[in-house]
């Protein structure tokens, strides 16, 4: 994962036009369908009263979002046409949760200005775990996650909603399942897949069938 990190900033230090691609919110989109209600990335602490918890920086927020943002674009404004995203993580309630936010905020935003000038980013590299480290089986072994998704629909009164995505499996096998399964469902399920070509996303291009397989192989998927 560091590692990955370090080549992505190596070509953002070196290309201008790439680093403004990945600042604006709608980056991944076509250029001349970059437009929406989203604005900058925002990173600062903030409370949430639906999920009860202090929330604040996510590493992978920037990134996902945009992949979510291109999906709405190739599902042709599926969403409807004021959808907004973003994407925190939750540091608990109180001042615990709000001192977490607010420092792993501040640490996260140095690491990555930080990454982008090269004598600081030759020092990062010989702080953190090299290619094939990493978590302890045992660590590994005692993962999972939970992800909430939390969500006002225009119309029937603005009804809420709730989304849950849940894994027994750590991150990182989780990312195995999750490529293996799109894989299979690429083989397998073409003729149940969307009928679109290109660079896609995979909720635009796997759609539906992946989640099913996503489910047989135990990982749940609700929605209140």
């Amino acid at each position: 994962t560091y590692d990955s990190m370090f080549r992505f900033w190596r070509l953002a230090a070196r290309d201008k036009k790439l680093r403004q691609t990945l600042m604006h919110p709608y980056g991944l989109n076509p250029e001349n369908q970059r437009n929406g209600p989203d604005g900058p990335d925002v990173a600062k602490p903030g409370r949430d009263r639906e999920a009860g918890t202090w929330t604040g920086m996510f590493l992978m927020a920037p990134l996902n979002a945009r992949i979510v943002r291109r999906t709405h674009h190739l599902l042709g404004g599926a969403y409807g046409e004021q959808f907004s995203y973003s994407e925190m993580r939750g540091y608990g309630p109180g001042a615990g949760g709000w001192w977490r936010a607010t420092s792993r905020g501040v640490g996260w935003t140095s690491f990555m200005l930080f990454g982008l000038i090269p004598p600081t980013r030759w020092l990062l590299k010989r702080f953190v775990p090299s290619p094939g480290g990493g978590p302890s089986e045992r660590k590994l072994q005692k993962g999972g996650f939970k992800l909430d998704l939390y969500a006002m629909v225009q119309g029937n009164g603005g009804a809420p909603l709730r989304g849950r995505v849940e894994s027994e499996l750590d991150f990182y096998r989780s990312t195995g399942l999750l490529a293996a399964a799109s894989a299979v469902c690429l083989a397998e399920d073409q003729a149940d897949l969307p009928d679109l070509a290109g660079v896609l996303t995979p909720a635009a291009a796997l759609g539906r069938p992946l989640l099913e397989r996503l489910r047989r192989a135990g990982m749940t998927f609700t929605v209140e």
